[in-house]
């Protein structure tokens, strides 16, 4: 059957320029934002308050101090007397004294109270009621649950694979498990899932799977939109299938056991993806603390950084490929 491909529009050499800086912009842009944000991040990470996570250059001088407490005193300490007004923001502030704003947020972050010293109040918000679920559904069931977890979601099943290996880096972060342990275990359970499918896919035919996949999520359609992506990106699929795209893993898994694909190349290609997964997701939760609310606008501009960067190398190729068709 004939793999239906995706016709995008022809691209002279001034349009792609112009894309290309758009996109590149808009890549820079997130990329900048990531950064800082998870430098704001880190910083009350390792100051012991989440509160002063939240801190951000458009914050002013009035709301530091009635929203995150800190003294007048040290804002003295920090900016010296007279203070600026009350209505002034860090970027401003910074700006005007010719320093970094991430500089000046990290000095203002160490005047926030830590978090024991700050009155608690029980909000009820989902992400409180979220985070206490979650961890108490780990410390019952253990590592094992999440190891199964993350096997049928490489299987193809509708289980939450990503969010679950994000929580355990979170409680890897607050010591609750091995780091390493973890982590080597999440990966060889996802990539046994992979092995699995790609070796029932070597004992399959494409009219079996027309006719069954739908059962389990796998119909005529996914499986064309996969050929199209192995004709387009070759091993590059496999990768991209594992990690920013792991959705489709299950399909294209199959696909590649029905190809003529060798074993090594595919496994070597699936650890790679599966590793860029575990980076994003395990990495994540790791590497940003133990508390899923303030990380959620670093999560956004990294969501957005890899948008911008997958939209590029798709952008490159098409202009490759209709340069290559009129040579």
């Amino acid at each position: 059957m004939k793999i239906p491909l995706i016709i995008l529009p022809k691209l002279s050499k001034k349009s792609f320029l112009v894309v290309f800086i758009i996109l590149t912009a808009f890549t820079l842009f997130n990329v900048n934002k990531s950064y800082k944000t998870y430098t704001v991040l880190n910083n009350a990470r390792l100051l012991g308050s989440e509160t002063a996570a939240d801190i951000r250059a458009k914050d002013t001088l009035s709301d530091l101090i009635d929203h995150y407490q800190v003294s007048l005193e040290g804002l003295v300490g920090v900016l010296g007397a007279p203070l600026p007004e009350k209505s002034s923001t860090l970027k401003s502030i910074a700006e005007s004294r010719g320093m970094s704003e991430l500089t000046l947020i990290a000095k203002v972050q160490s005047l926030v109270p830590q978090s024991g010293d700050l009155q608690q109040s029980d909000d009820g918000s989902w992400s409180a009621s979220l985070n206490e679920l979650l961890y108490e559904g780990l410390a019952l069931y253990g590592l094992p649950i999440v190891l199964a977890v993350v096997l049928l979601g490489a299987l193809g099943l509708p289980v939450p694979a990503g969010p679950m290996t994000g929580i355990v880096g979170l409680m890897a972060f607050s010591g609750l498990f091995d780091a390493f342990f973890a982590a080597v275990g999440i990966v060889v359970a996802a990539f046994l899932g992979d092995v699995l499918l790609f070796e029932l896919g070597r004992r399959m035919d494409t009219a079996w799977f027309d006719k069954h996949g739908a059962k389990f999520g796998f119909n005529k359609k996914s499986r064309h939109r996969v050929e199209h992506l192995f004709h387009r990106w070759g091993s590059l699929t496999l990768i991209l299938s594992r990690s920013l795209v792991a959705h489709i893993s299950a399909v294209v898994s199959l696909m590649a056991g029905a190809s003529s694909l060798g074993r090594t190349k595919y496994w070597l290609n699936c650890l790679i993806g599966r590793l860029g997964w575990l980076l994003i997701y395990f990495g994540f939760g790791y590497f940003v603390g133990d508390n899923l609310a303030m990380a959620g606008s670093f999560l956004g501009y990294l969501s957005l950084s890899l948008l911008g960067l997958l939209l590029i190398i798709v952008l490159f190729d098409q202009y490759h490929k209709q340069s290559h068709r009129v040579v």
